[in-house]
């Protein structure tokens, strides 16, 4: 038999998980729903623009970013005035034995303090709760895999545990990953992958926050840009490599991740103050001979080191996108 709600302890029985009932993406510019209510619990997602639900006789603003979580038998109705329009995402779901092999909701609660927190609260009527793009993602996969599938999908079972998790973690109901983490995990992201083609979008989906989120955390905690950042790190380890070897400059650019020598020596320049020629000629005299590296680095060139994807101005204007 169904359960309704997460705040029902019944739901706490080992083999139930959620199930997903509905869902869809739909944009509007006018809508004035009547208030209704149903046996399911039911989040949306304000993708673009704005709306107002009204919750009994309370009247909640969303803005894009937002979503809400509406309890089950709560009455709700959604109120769109818009000439912009605005598109929600809409996930509506229950709980049920189902015999998943997907981690069931007793053990997400025993595992997770964020979420006994919010379900140990007891009921409420709805929670509003500010996206950093983590919930967004998780709901569209949802839709986007249950709407292809044929039947059933295991991964959605995996997707919907996952959505518990972020749910309980976005709301405040546990301890919540500090800033500063997010900027850590990034500039890791940098450290590994600084050799490769790089956008902002590519480190914020590592770390499952929005690429604006991102950009702003990174600037409120480091006074730079994320691009800003990755240049410095490139520039570093083409200082090295200029000061302690022999390689070519292209073959520098190359392992940086930047194919284009010509674009290297004046960003080179931009950040270092001088050419890389001129800091390797400064260097040479502190360098210790290197005699047999040109072929090395043809060996490098063979086990792929110059496959970077060609970086010119155009591209990294883009990464901030």
């Amino acid at each position: 038999m169904p359960i309704c709600s997460l705040y029902d302890k019944r739901v706490l029985q080992p083999g139930y998980h959620p199930v997903l009932q509905s869902c869809y993406y739909h944009e509007w510019t006018t809508r004035d729903m009547q208030q209704h209510m149903h046996d399911r619990m039911e989040i949306m997602c304000v993708i673009k623009g704005e709306c107002d639900v009204r919750t009994g006789e309370e009247q909640v603003r969303l803005l894009a970013g937002d979503f809400i979580l509406v309890d089950a038998g709560q009455p709700h109705a959604l109120r769109i005035d818009s000439q912009r329009g605005c598109m929600v995402l809409n996930v509506e779901f229950v709980f049920e034995d189902t015999g998943s092999p997907a981690p069931d909701v007793a053990l997400l609660y025993r595992e997770c303090a964020a979420l006994r927190s919010l379900v140990d609260a007891g009921p409420t009527p709805y929670l509003k709760v500010k996206d950093n793009g983590e919930m967004y993602r998780i709901l569209s996969t949802v839709v986007d895999r249950a709407t292809l599938s044929d039947g059933y999908d295991f991964t959605v079972d995996l997707w919907l545990a996952q959505m518990l998790l972020s749910l309980s973690d976005l709301s405040g109901a546990g301890p919540r990953r500090q800033e500063a983490d997010y900027v850590q995990m990034a500039k890791d992201y940098v450290a590994r992958h600084y050799y490769h083609e790089i956008h902002v979008a590519d480190i914020a989906r590592f770390i499952h926050i929005h690429p604006a989120y991102l950009q702003r955390l990174f600037k409120k905690n480091c006074d730079m840009s994320v691009v800003d950042y990755l240049t410095e790190v490139r520039m570093q380890k083409a200082s090295d490599l200029l000061a302690r070897t022999n390689m070519s400059i292209l073959d520098i650019a190359n392992s940086v991740g930047i194919h284009s020598q010509q674009y290297f020596t004046r960003l080179f320049k931009k950040v270092t103050g001088m050419t890389p020629k001129a800091l390797r000629d400064s260097s040479t005299a502190d360098r210790p001979n290197m005699d047999g590296l040109p072929e090395k680095n043809s060996q490098r060139r063979q086990d792929g080191m110059r496959e970077t994807p060609y970086e010119i101005d155009s591209d990294w204007r883009d990464i901030e996108k």
